[in-house]
């Protein structure tokens, strides 16, 4: 497998260990999404390795953003170099994905946004 997986309280750190985003991290990371879903835990993927991804790349993170929060989970990306921020730009989804500089943001966003649906829940 070509990535690490920490596994935290309520959600999971996928740390993809290669440069370059290819078909098989890919299909690999839509595997893990599938287990993270299916446990009911956020994710955070943690970009510091990936150098290089396609418009495929993007949307698949697009689609898989959009199937953990139709199931009230968080999905957050941090440390994604210049040019992967530029291929999201250009499919115009910076404003969609929840993408953040550092480790310790991506934390906080799952942390608040599970306060958020803990407090919704209870109206």
């Amino acid at each position: 497998m070509k990535y690490k997986i920490d596994t935290k309280e309520h959600f999971d750190i996928i740390t993809p260990l290669y440069a370059e985003f290819d078909s098989i991290l890919s299909d690999q990371l839509n595997e893990l999404v599938d287990d993270s879903r299916e446990n009911a835990r956020s994710l955070l993927i943690d970009f510091s390795q990936i150098e290089t991804m396609t418009d495929e790349n993007v949307r698949l993170l697009e689609t898989l953003h959009n199937e953990m929060y139709n199931d009230n989970l968080s999905f957050v990306l941090c440390h994604m170099h210049v040019s992967c921020k530029k291929t999201v730009a250009e499919n115009e989804l910076e404003h969609l994905l929840n993408m953040v500089p550092t480790m310790i943001e991506a934390i906080d966003m799952i942390n608040m946004e599970g306060l958020e649906r803990e407090l919704l829940n209870e109206e």
